[in-house]
């Protein structure tokens, strides 16, 4: 056990499906604080604390977080973001003791990941220069550093923690599947639009769409609305939001896949988990999440709403595909997206930049 006092600067809450991952990087002998500007999760792991910490917003676009000194730790780790001032002293600072690593999407993707590089781009990568080593959520973003950060870099997918983990790609199946909060950038409204053009072509089976998830009032009542006036109602299922595993569980279970027209993160490896292919658009929000899904063997990347109801069609027409590709998902997460790999890729960053 090596004793080492790390720790880690969140730019957001700290999420729960988070605490399977501090707890098992802990096992490797790390004594872990974790700075951030949420409500305290009970963790009950001695060797990992939560501090709570209060943020401004400078120019309302900017955020610097109140910070005490953090010189007593060995390896301080910064979400990667530009916009995060503390993230700029700390790691030009040449008063530092502590080792600085930066951790993140390592691009812009609010709109879609990148195709060039930008100044955006550029800035990261001058400030990388002064890290000490850097960790992706995948190996998307490598190809916009220069080659001294290439050589710093470490890839540790995002990924889960599923207790109930399962492959369910040989149950029955009688439906699609939407999962998450339900918002606009999700793209819900492209997705139903395509469900109901997807009815219209008297598809053999499958005819349910599941929508498990929550969101803003006005929105929901907005795609409820939408369901009644095209006669969707006994078609369309507006679950809720669902907080016991088990009950989400049995929608992956009946799900033939997964589908997130214009957004993929989590959910992408929480289906795959469960044997369910994905479906979403090959320029969807993600921080890299949707470069997990490979066209044909577990999902599809599509281009437009045509693309995906012929998808849709495809593999409701097709038992045999469906249930090899949920095969493959399941056996892609089991083989190699799991938290041990994430926390295996963590360790060698912080031993690399330590022994520098």
């Amino acid at each position: 056990m090596n004793g080492k006092k790390i720790c880690f600067v969140l730019d957001h809450k700290l999420h729960h499906y988070r605490i399977p991952f501090f707890k098992k990087l802990s096992q490797k002998g790390y004594i872990i604080d974790i700075y951030h500007i949420g409500t305290e999760i009970s963790f009950n792991e001695e060797r990992v604390k939560e501090k709570l910490i209060s943020f401004s917003k400078p120019l309302n676009k900017l955020l610097h977080f109140d910070l005490p000194s953090l010189q007593g730790y060995s390896v301080v780790i910064f979400m990667q973001n530009l916009r995060l001032l503390n993230l700029w002293s700390a790691t030009l600072s040449f008063k530092r003791k502590s080792k600085i690593i930066h951790w993140g999407i390592g691009v812009s993707s609010s709109r879609g990941l990148p195709k060039n590089k930008n100044l955006i781009s550029f800035l990261r990568d001058f400030l990388s220069n002064y890290a000490d080593a850097l960790v992706f959520y995948s190996e998307f973003p490598v190809q916009f550093f220069n080659k001294k950060n290439k050589a710093k870099s470490f890839i540790a997918h995002n990924t889960i923690v599923n207790r109930l983990s399962k492959d369910f790609s040989s149950s029955k199946k009688d439906s699609f599947l939407f999962i998450g909060s339900l918002n606009e950038r999700k793209g819900l409204d492209v997705l139903l639009l395509a469900f109901k053009e997807y009815l219209s072509l008297n598809p053999s089976q499958i005819k349910y769409l599941n929508i498990v998830g929550d969101g803003k009032k006005t929105l929901v009542d907005k795609f409820k609305q939408f369901v009644q006036e095209n006669n969707l109602s006994q078609n369309v299922r507006f679950v809720g939001a669902l907080y016991d595993e088990n009950e989400k569980r049995k929608y992956f279970e009946s799900a033939v896949a997964c589908i997130s027209p214009k957004q993929a993160g989590l959910s992408v490896l929480e289906s795959f988990s469960f044997g369910v292919p994905f479906i979403c658009f090959d320029n969807a929000i993600s921080g890299g999440e949707h470069l997990n899904i490979k066209n044909g063997f577990n999902g599809y990347l599509v281009k437009s709403k045509k693309e995906l109801i012929s998808r849709m069609l495809f593999m409701v027409n097709n038992e045999k595909e469906y249930r090899v590709m949920g095969r493959n998902s399941y056996e892609f997460f089991s083989r190699e997206r799991s938290m041990d790999e994430m926390v295996s890729q963590f360790d060698a960053a912080i031993k690399y930049a330590t022994e520098k």
